[in-house]
């Protein structure tokens, strides 16, 4: 069994790294289930902590209460950590040391009203604010640098690429995405035509908007579909589309739990809860999915073999089975 140790943990998730391996994004005919892996990776124990410094302009560590950590990613000086409670970022050096905060509430440039996510192009960090439906851009020392234009049509998540822009997961009948790049906008990825859910009203609308996005360095686009629990990965330069559904033993019980949740509730979709709740790539092309279900907090998805590797947590850290994982 292979195992990776646990480098964070700010009292609310565990972040673990996976070396590079070989993998590619095959094409597949028909939609397939990934099959779980007979390896897994497992998060062990800790090795970093709060609390060795002090912040360059003289506050100390104390200060630092998180009220909610959203996502976190790794930048050229250590890391950054999304707080949706107090509506800023934090930056902090490579062994967890606060440097700076970044941001307030507002709807100004650098404020935010509900920012949920973090993605790094390079060593520029872009924030995706679900409230406003924007990206603010900031350099390595957290300097703001630029906003964006709002994505509007319900956006709630984003993933950005050097090359091709920004895409977001939006409500729409018959695509995924809408794409926003050199001053344009458009929908791309096609929703599968057995996947196509009927938009009505706010019933649809949840059905649509748990849907996650990643995109590797070479343009594979991978959405998570929320509803159908599956990765949908497309090539922008070419139609064909490839499905993989996420494994049996993580797939039917979290379905069956949709299905006693709407019936719970009269049938409606309305309050379906996002089983995935963090889609990223890995540095070898690579998915990692972050879930919450039994001992698993996530899976590594391999597109080239079709195979999934748990990520799970040792029993002495069985607190960490409700937290994020996050994988780089």
């Amino acid at each position: 069994m292979r195992e990776v140790l646990s480098r964070l943990s700010l009292a609310a998730f565990a972040v673990a790294f996976c070396g590079a391996c070989e993998g590619s994004s095959p094409r597949f005919a028909q939609p397939v289930y990934f099959q779980a892996s007979d390896s897994a990776y497992v998060i062990r124990r800790v090795e970093a902590r709060f609390g060795q410094g002090e912040f360059e302009d003289g506050y100390d560590e104390t200060q630092i209460l998180f009220g909610s950590i959203l996502d976190v990613d790794k930048t050229p000086s250590g890391w950054a950590v999304v707080d949706g409670l107090n509506r800023h970022i934090v930056l902090l050096d490579s062994v967890l040391n606060p440097l700076r905060v970044v941001g307030r509430v507002g709807e100004g440039p650098g404020e935010f009203q509900a920012p949920s996510q973090l993605s790094m192009l390079g060593d520029t960090m872009g924030i995706f604010d679900m409230s406003t439906g924007r990206v603010s851009y900031l350099g390595p020392q957290g300097d703001l640098l630029r906003v964006s234009e709002p994505a509007g049509r319900y956006a709630m998540a984003f993933a950005v690429h050097s090359d091709l822009g920004e895409f977001f997961p939006i409500l729409s009948r018959g695509h995924y995405l809408l794409r926003a790049a050199e001053d344009r906008r458009w929908l791309v990825a096609p929703i599968p035509v057995d996947f196509r859910p009927e938009i009505q009203g706010p019933a649809g609308l949840a059905g649509m908007t748990s849907n996650l996005v990643a995109i590797t360095q070479d343009g594979i686009v991978h959405v998570l579909d929320g509803r159908h629990l599956a990765l949908v990965s497309y090539d922008l330069d070419e139609s064909p589309v490839r499905i993989a559904f996420l494994p049996r033993e993580l797939r039917d019980p979290l379905l069956e739990e949709q299905r006693e949740l709407g019936g719970t509730f009269g049938g409606r979709e309305l309050l379906l809860v996002r089983m995935v709740n963090h889609v990223g790539i890995l540095v070898d092309g690579r998915v990692f999915v972050s879930v919450r279900h039994g001992t698993t907090v996530g899976y590594v998805l391999d597109p080239a073999s079709v195979t999934a590797s748990p990520i799970v947590v040792d029993d002495n850290w069985g607190w960490l089975r409700n937290r994020n994982a996050r994988f780089f």
